[in-house]
């Protein structure tokens, strides 16, 4: 374990190395701003770089880079993917298509044409049961979750749009993201039960099945993000435990392949760690309810039988926070299908750090004091093809695109 002495030495000395300059602030997002997703075939070959965010003003915006400037403006607004606030989009592996999740229990899936999209399909997954993430795989499968249910949809042969295999119900409580492994066809789940979930899938009596091969233990309470590095033998993950742990592929005599956990990340964030992002480099970024964004990557001279130990790059102070009078929303007009004081009196375990969040979010509730809030990161995301863009949005409505140097 990592002392709070340790990580603040380490963050000092951090800060005077590596530089995350902000290269813009996208604004038009009148809410909380969930996600963000570049899309994976853009910023390269010419193209200009494409960034979707997703927000709790039920829109979703399409951000294009200017090739002669650089800047980002906003090209479309998705309007109508949900009846309620929108928590997630992803990319299809083309980056033709746009999978948005909302709180009213569906998702849609959109068709890009130049700047414009056009609906392809909406799927219902259970009636005011709230679709939290989706992840696309290589092979156009995706994967959704709603309370503590895992869905895989697969391709219709019969139509455009997509079946569901049989629901994966092992989450004794609401998952929290659902992620594709990105060269072999499992998923992994993590939630709020503290736990990660891998899902395997195998053809049996000719349909092809998931299950569950391994529940990854070691969070103290939920589960926030997964990530995996560009290989694919490396996981990160975040929890409101407020550590990061990286996770470690390895295969035992069967050829089995099992995870565990290599290293972990203590001291560096105060609040909740909402997101967490591996770069085609090799760099982690988190962002988290403190306002911090961090960079960690893995150090050489570590152990190598623990798998090298991971160290500090950088820490933003405040990423998305500029003067007093930006960033605050008025609570009255808070998106009330979002359940800002859902208190977990029937819930059977409640840590010190879930009491603590809520009694924050209470507070900023009923006391909207504008120089006492933090503007929290809600999520982070490194651009594809190792362009050292990071992207982080805010529960102000503002995005934010950085752009890190490392020392030379």
């Amino acid at each position: 374990m990592e002392s709070k002495g340790k990580g603040k030495r380490e963050r000092e000395m951090a800060e005077k190395n590596d530089q995350l300059k902000e290269i813009q602030m996208l604004e038009g997002h009148t809410s909380k701003v969930w996600s963000v997703a570049w899309n994976p075939a853009s910023g390269t070959d010419g193209k200009p770089a494409i960034l979707a965010s997703c927000g709790a003003d039920k829109t979703v915006r399409i951000w294009k880079q200017n090739p002669d400037t650089s800047s980002f403006v906003c090209v479309t607004t998705i309007e109508g993917g949900g009846t309620r606030t929108g928590r997630s989009c992803s990319w299809s592996p083309d980056g033709d298509m746009l999978a948005i999740t909302s709180y009213d229990g569906s998702f849609s899936i959109w068709k890009m044409i130049e700047d414009d999209f056009e609906q392809s399909c909406i799927l219902q997954e259970k009636d005011d049961e709230e679709v939290v993430s989706v992840s696309w795989n290589p092979h156009w499968d995706l994967a959704t979750c709603s309370g503590n249910c895992v869905r895989i949809w697969s391709p219709s042969s019969e139509s455009e749009g997509y079946e569901s295999l049989p629901a994966l119900e092992e989450h004794t409580e609401d998952v929290e993201m659902v992620q594709w492994h990105p060269n072999q066809n499992n998923l992994f789940s993590c939630g709020c039960d503290s736990t990660i979930k891998v899902w395997q899938g195998s053809l049996e009596d000719d349909q092809f099945k998931f299950k569950c091969a391994q529940t990854l233990g070691g969070h103290l309470s939920k589960v926030c993000s997964i990530s995996f590095n560009a290989t694919g033998d490396k996981m990160v993950t975040s929890s409101a435990d407020l550590t990061i742990k990286v996770w470690g592929r390895s295969w035992p005599d069967d050829d089995y392949v099992t995870w565990k956990n290599i290293h972990s990340l203590r001291g560096y964030h105060e609040f909740p760690i909402y997101s967490v992002h591996w770069s085609s480099e090799g760099i982690i970024a988190s962002g988290a309810a403190d306002g911090a964004i961090c960079l960690f990557v893995e150090n050489q001279e570590g152990s190598q039988e623990r798998g090298g130990a991971m160290k500090l790059l950088l820490r933003k102070e405040k990423a998305h926070e500029a003067d007093v009078n930006s960033g605050q929303l008025d609570p009255k007009s808070q998106d009330k299908s979002e359940p800002m004081l859902e208190m977990p009196l029937a819930k059977k375990r409640m840590d010190v750090m879930n009491l603590r969040e809520r009694q924050d979010e209470m507070m900023q509730y009923l006391f909207p004091k504008k120089e006492a809030r933090k503007v929290e990161v809600t999520a982070v995301q490194w651009s594809p093809k190792g362009s050292r863009l990071l992207a982080s949005s805010s529960d102000n409505g503002t995005i934010k695109i950085w752009e890190f140097t490392p020392r030379q």
